[in-house]
């Protein structure tokens, strides 16, 4: 039985779904892993994400330098999720919105995977840091508790 994208999508979609996607306002145009954080997302519409990058020295850097405090970024060893083979970072202060609708068009054009589901302890760590987020908007951190 073939089941059409967008039931597999809203089958698949919950908090703690990781999709693989290439995003259009970031600068790289190859995919990234993404993080959905919605306690609902299929009611919600919009679908908050965190962007999951390689932790590199550049991100030591705006650590130390940046006007964001520590908690907001969350990193993550590859022992901790299997979803990642390397040290991976999330940038908490920046979450992707996204309809639902445009990842079900990405699904069924081949262009979004589904990569499974993250690990409990490391979703509560990421939405504490978005919690923790002096730049993200209060309606989308009660969407997210």
């Amino acid at each position: 039985m073939n089941i059409d994208p967008e039931t597999e999508l809203k089958i698949l979609i919950k908090k703690g779904s990781v999709f693989y996607f290439s995003e259009e306002s970031f600068t790289k145009s190859y995919p990234h892993y993404f993080v959905v954080l919605n306690n609902n997302p299929i009611d919600d519409g919009d679908i908050f994400m965190v962007a999951a990058k390689s932790f590199n020295l550049k991100d030591i850097y705006r650590f130390e330098n940046g006007n964001f405090s520590r908690e907001t970024f969350v990193d993550i060893s590859e022992v901790e999720s299997k979803c990642f083979n390397r040290i991976t970072l999330f940038d908490c202060n920046l979450v992707i919105i996204k309809d639902i609708n445009i990842l079900i068009e990405k699904m069924k054009s081949g262009k979004l995977k589904n990569k499974g589901y993250i690990e409990d302890e490391v979703l509560k760590r990421i939405c504490n840091g978005v919690i923790s987020s002096p730049i993200v908007e209060n309606g989308i951190k009660k969407k997210i508790c």
